[in-house]
């Protein structure tokens, strides 16, 4: 039989990855835009 403890830290876990599982690819997207943005940035303090 599991520990209380051990069910709360695999329910956070699943938790966690179902969290993950829907931000990542929003977050990946936006990213991706304002990689420019900030190559730019970069590209002007070092001129």
């Amino acid at each position: 039989m599991y520990h209380l403890p051990q069910l709360l830290g695999n329910n956070f876990r699943e938790i966690g990855i179902t969290i993950g599982s829907a931000i990542l690819p929003a977050l990946n997207n936006t990213l991706k835009a304002i990689q420019p943005v900030i190559v730019g940035f970069a590209d002007f303090a070092q001129a």
